[in-house]
């Protein structure tokens, strides 16, 4: 049976927990994945399909007990890490007309735990990044798009489920796999015949 991201190539941004069980889910479902390590990706910039930024950690703590080095390094590693290592593989996608760019971004309307202050700045600068970046796609294939997920569910990870403290819901990797997936197969982006 063909798998569903069979022959994609997927870039897989973000140093979380997160990013390693993404990771070996796009594997299962057939892409060739890549990290963002910038000799690993060298070789296929130009022919990447997917790019999953899924950002990094963040720190818990109060605002009034952060650090400017440490608003630094969230900042760095959930907003400019994923501007650089998709600004090196957008060109390539609009230059072939095809490919898809994910953001997982948290809600920040919903009830964000009090001391995950820099996950809402992140997330919002997140946010317009997708919003920029689909003004650049203009009259073109490339799909920009983000999963929003709930702050609780995001920021509590256990297994493969992220459980929500508060009311129970949960954030599955599996159903954000299925959402990349469904995003990567649409007629615009799916790999045309002439690359296989």
């Amino acid at each position: 049976m063909r798998k569903l991201l069979e022959g994609q190539i997927a870039l897989v941004v973000g140093s979380a927990p997160l990013a390693a069980r993404i990771k070996t889910a796009l594997a299962m479902e057939g892409a060739h994945v890549v990290g963002d390590d910038p000799e690993q990706t060298a070789s296929l910039i130009e022919d990447v399909d997917i790019v999953v930024d899924v950002g990094g950690v963040f720190p818990s703590r109060p605002l009034v007990r952060i650090d400017p080095h440490q608003w630094r390094s969230a900042f760095d590693e959930n907003v400019l890490h994923g501007v650089c290592a998709i600004g090196q593989v957008l060109p390539g996608m609009i230059m072939r007309d095809h490919g898809a760019v994910i953001l997982l971004v948290v809600d920040t309307a919903s009830e964000t735990p009090w001391n995950y202050v820099p996950l809402e700045v992140a997330s919002g600068a997140r946010l317009a990044l997708a919003n920029a970046l689909a003004k650049t796609i203009v009259n073109s294939k490339v799909v920009i798009t983000t999963f929003v997920a709930d702050a609780a569910e995001f920021t509590s990870a256990s297994g493969d489920l992220c459980r929500s403290i508060e009311d129970g819901t949960t954030f599955s990797v599996s159903e954000f796999i299925g959402f990349v997936v469904d995003v990567a197969n649409t007629p615009s982006t799916s790999r045309r015949s002439d690359r296989d």
